[in-house]
């Protein structure tokens, strides 16, 4: 549950400003995350959504291979 909340916290976007400058999830956190969510007890469409966004908030160059 508290994974479902984390995930939910960091997919609220957050007001752009002249200074912001967007703010990805690290290549470690994406692993973590990734483990905690093969892990949990949900259906597998779920996941496959919550993947979905982990690979969008992370940044894309740990995807760079």
């Amino acid at each position: 549950m508290k994974l479902i909340l984390l995930l939910l916290a960091l997919s609220f976007p957050v007001p752009a400003t002249a200074e912001y400058e967007r703010s990805y999830l690290s290549c470690d956190d994406y692993d973590w995350l990734l483990q905690g969510v093969e892990r949990a007890n949900m259906e597998e469409s779920i996941k496959v959504e919550v993947r979905l966004e982990l690979l969008l908030a992370t940044d894309p160059a740990c995807f760079n291979s």
